[in-house]
């Protein structure tokens, strides 16, 4: 028996692989080494596969990054406030900063604490006013004059929340300080220049009446509100009234 047919056969299955591999290099499935020789791509992982499940590792990790994402700070922007339902059931109840205080379920030192806090703050406005105010003459006595003090405003509701934090670490301090302060410059009345008269009343000759105006740039009136009391030195403004 002859061998050639057989060698002709392998020769002709070499020959068609040879031609297989050249056609897949000009397809460029198949890339050539530094030899010349094909390099045909290695097969990727089984759990790397297109539709496969991820593999133990990657699921790990992924649960990681959101294990830290969940417990990372969520950054607020400037002016937004977080309060309990207590805090916002507090406020609904009265707009006076007593009444809110009265609410909250403070124990009594808290509520010493704010107390302390609240007259300190008082006391610091009025010599704020008492260092920007002045007498101006006039033929009814004169009125007194308080000029604008916006940024020491600024500094002083800043400087009672702060005081108030080491009572409450948390936006009730900010709740209480804006209500303490409304209390005593309401709607930021310090922004504006002012005039204080004081006129008798007409219906209780024994008592005076207060007249307060505020003023915008131009000197245009924006407000006005009056107040009956007992005597100068009675009242809000009785560290300003001294005077003759």
């Amino acid at each position: 028996m002859s061998f050639f047919p057989v060698m002709n056969r392998n020769a002709e299955k070499t020959s068609r692989m040879m031609v297989s591999q050249e056609e897949k290099l000009r397809m460029g499935s198949v890339s050539p080494s530094k030899s010349g020789k094909p390099r045909f791509p290695k097969p990727k992982a089984p759990w790397r596969h297109e539709g496969s499940e991820p593999h133990a590792t990657s699921i790990a990790m992924e649960e990681t990054r959101r294990d830290r994402v969940a417990s990372a700070p969520q950054e607020r922007a400037p002016g937004t406030y977080q309060f309990t339902a207590a805090t916002i059931d507090a406020i609904l109840a009265g707009s006076r900063a007593d009444v809110v205080m009265s609410r909250l379920g403070t124990t009594p030192q808290e509520t010493e604490a704010i107390k302390v806090t609240r007259a300190a703050a008082l006391e610091k406005l009025k010599a704020l006013e008492t260092a920007h105010s002045k007498v101006i003459p006039g033929a009814n006595g004169g009125y007194v004059e308080i000029a604008p003090f916006a940024d020491e405003s600024q500094r002083w509701q800043a400087e009672m929340e702060q005081e108030l934090r080491k009572v409450f670490p948390d936006d009730r301090a900010v709740l209480l300080a804006r209500m303490i302060a409304n209390e005593h410059n309401d709607q930021n009345a310090s922004a504006y220049r002012r005039e204080l008269h004081v006129e008798p009343s007409p219906e209780n000759p024994s008592r005076i009446l207060l007249h307060e105006k505020l003023f915008d740039a131009n000197g245009q009136t924006i407000d006005s509100d009056f107040e009956i009391v007992s005597g100068r030195s009675r009242n809000r403004w009785g560290h300003l009234l001294e005077f003759d």
